[in-house]
């Protein structure tokens, strides 16, 4: 389903993440950069916090 929904974002683009009715291609944003790395950092601070609460609360995880 992830890649149903990924596909088509990547092949049309994502043409209203900053709220702004685009007018050209100016007010789009291009996927890889933007989502790329807005994933990739919502996925480090995850593993940071679940490594946090392993090593130091793992008790809470059980």
């Amino acid at each position: 389903m992830v890649v149903l929904h990924v596909m088509p974002c990547i092949v049309t683009g994502s043409n209203n993440p900053l709220g702004v009715d685009p007018k050209g291609p100016q007010d789009t944003v291009p996927f890889h950069p933007y989502y790329t790395v807005k994933d990739s950092v919502g996925l480090a601070v995850f593993v940071t916090i679940m490594r946090g609460l392993r090593l130091l609360r793992a008790e809470l995880l059980g």
